[in-house]
Formats: structure tokens, sequence, C-alpha cells
């Protein structure tokens, strides 16, 4: 649970709660949700100790069609499919996760996710973005449906100093999000 000190901050998405968009301090959150621990441990970006127990489709799944983006991730070596998310869609925290993006075929990949607003590219964006680097993956998704899984968090997003920092945290990124997803599945 959130602590006094604790000073990450959530999206709170459109709701009883206050206004869409709206970023919230942690503390005043979990005032807002009361005895909803599990909804809020989700929320905080602890999936593996609540978001599974949420009230959402298929153990804390986010679907949504996969769109074009910018394509930096493709120009650093790190392509990305960009995961539109529904207004009101329960998001844990902004940060980078362990997960598995299911494709409309049935085909499950270990993917690497990133959840935010891609603070070193300084993008003023209102809302999160949804953003799932394949692992041993090469191929179109574009206009696919994405079912995405988060089944740990990783870390939190944070601006870095330039692209090559960026580059040199996202291959640790991807080696933590392998064996947490190897370790989810007990292999």
């Amino acid at each position: 649970m959130a602590s006094d000190q604790d000073e990450r901050f959530l999206f709170r998405p459109p709701g009883p709660y206050g206004p869409a968009g709206e970023i919230v301090p942690e503390r005043q959150r979990v005032q807002a949700v009361g005895s909803q621990e599990v909804a809020l441990e989700a929320l905080q970006g602890m999936v593996d100790e609540g978001y599974s127990y949420l009230p959402v489709k298929d153990d804390g799944e986010v679907r949504g069609i996969v769109s074009t983006g910018d394509q930096r991730g493709r120009t650093i070596g790190f392509p990305t499919a960009n995961v539109g998310v529904e207004p009101g869609t329960c998001l844990p925290a902004d940060g980078v996760y362990a997960g598995v993006h299911r494709r409309p075929d049935g085909t499950e990949h270990t993917c690497a996710v990133n959840l935010g607003r891609r603070p070193t590219f300084k993008t003023d964006m209102e809302s999160p973005l949804l953003e799932s680097h394949l692992l041993d993956f090469s191929g179109d998704l574009y206009g696919e449906t994405a079912a995405v899984q988060f089944l740990a968090f990783l870390r939190s997003e944070k601006q870095f100093g330039g692209v090559e920092e960026l580059r040199g945290q996202l291959v640790l990124d991807v080696e933590h999000a392998r064996n947490a997803v190897l370790a989810r599945r007990g292999r």
C-alpha cells in the first residue's frame, strides 16, 4: 500500500472519483477507493498482488486495436504495437511491465509493455499510451485486435538523457520481461 513517502501518481479514468485524465497522488486515490485494496494494488502497478482479482476481462487483459504510432521504437531496435485503449478502461499505474500479447489467431507472445506518456520524448500526452514490444517477433500487427495481459511490474516510467540511454534500459527491460513471464508460467 502507499506510504506517506510514496511519490508515485496515478491516472484516474473517467468515473465517480473525478474528471477523465486527472493525475492524482496515490494517497488521494487510496482515500477515493476506500476498502477496494485489491483494485488499488493494480492501479499502483502491483499486478502480481492484485490485478488478477479485478473485475475486468480475462485476468487483467486490456484489449484494443493496434495502430500506427510515431515509429520511434522501430528506429531504435524495439518496435512496439501501439494498442488503443478505450476510455474508462481500468489500467495499472504508468510503468514498464512484463506481459503477454495475444493475437486474434490465439498465438501468444511474451512482451515488454510500456504504459505511460514517454517522457524521454517530451510528449504532452493527457492519457497513457499502451505500447507492447513482442519478444522474438517480426511481422505486421496493424489493424489487429490485441489482448495484452500485465503479469509483472518491472519499473516506473522515467525520462532518460537520450536515445542511447533509453536503448540500454530497453535491453534490460526485455531480459527482465522474458524472465518474469517464464517464472510466472513455471518454466
